[in-house]
């Protein structure tokens, strides 16, 4: 088997939770070919609401680099805006946003009161309507969605063709090179794979298919038409204690004890995670001159 990415020859490969992991050694991606998940989307959108204030520091900080490179007034889409929280936050800026959400639940309670911006039910680019490849888009963004999809180098093709020439795609995107997934590698290692296994989310009702490293996200995306701008890292962990205890009891699998723990280590230590490989970046891309 070659890589997806590079078309070198995969390296390595390992077993997690009846999932088949596989690495290349050339550009450092990391990927999953035979997910095996029966959950519904349930669990999980009752515990992403634990994740808002996280995400809104993330999403300001992603909107401020937007501000830098595009007018109010420009036209975005987001992939996979899940309960609409960036949807909202870009709109409240002035910008004109379409956000396509393929889980239902999560559809329905993104909807806007007034119409501030416009949601979509269904899977990118399938979904769109035929007027839409029509009107094309100042930016496109995915906000930890990207190592979810299947096909990515077809979502990549849909992106080049539905934005504008001088358009951006913006990706934000856990990372394998993060302090978090090194430390959960070497755990598995040595026998216990849990956290692992947590982070690619194969408890879950949605697990991740990629962990990208900065090289083949960049390897990729430059093959699909788009050269790289910018980088900056992003949080990964919330300082909230009680955020943390539910979440790692809710979704990790682990007992009242470890997930105690788990949430006071991660509570002490979050002034380090400033100082530390990134385990979240967001990458802003420009696509060529075609």
């Amino acid at each position: 088997m070659n890589c997806e990415i590079c078309g070198n020859e995969i390296s390595k490969i390992q077993s997690l939770k009846s999932n088949r992991i596989y690495s290349c050694a050339h550009c450092n991606h990391f990927f999953c070919d035979n997910i095996k998940n029966e959950k519904d989307y349930t669990v999980y959108e009752e515990y992403e609401y634990l994740l808002k204030q996280l995400r809104d520091k993330n999403y300001s900080k992603i909107l401020k680099k937007i501000k830098n490179i595009l007018p109010v007034n420009a036209v975005g889409l987001e992939i996979g805006s899940a309960l609409g929280w960036f949807l909202q936050k870009c709109a409240s800026n002035g910008y004109m946003m379409t956000g396509i959400e393929p889980i239902k639940c999560n559809y329905e309670k993104s909807l806007p009161v007034e119409g501030e911006y416009t949601v979509i039910n269904g899977y990118f680019p399938d979904c769109l309507p035929a007027n839409m490849h029509k009107n094309k888009f100042d930016f496109v963004v995915f906000n930890d969605v990207f190592e979810h999809i299947p096909d990515v180098k077809k979502t990549l093709t849909a992106c080049n063709e539905l934005l504008k020439q001088d358009g951006y795609l913006i990706i934000n995107l856990p990372m394998n090179t993060g302090i978090l997934f090194k430390i959960a590698s070497i755990f598995a290692l040595i026998g216990n794979s849990k956290t692992l296994i947590r982070l690619w989310q194969f408890e879950t009702e949605s697990p991740h298919l990629h962990y990208f490293s900065g090289k083949s996200l960049k390897t990729l995306v430059n093959k699909n038409g788009f050269s790289l701008l910018s980088k900056f890292g992003l949080n990964t962990v919330d300082s909230s204690f009680k955020n943390t205890y539910k979440r790692v009891i809710g979704i990790g699998n682990y007992g009242k004890f470890s997930a105690f723990v788990i949430a006071i280590i991660t509570s002490i230590c979050t002034p380090l995670w400033k100082f530390l490989p990134k385990d979240t970046k967001c990458f802003i891309f420009k696509k060529e001159d075609q």
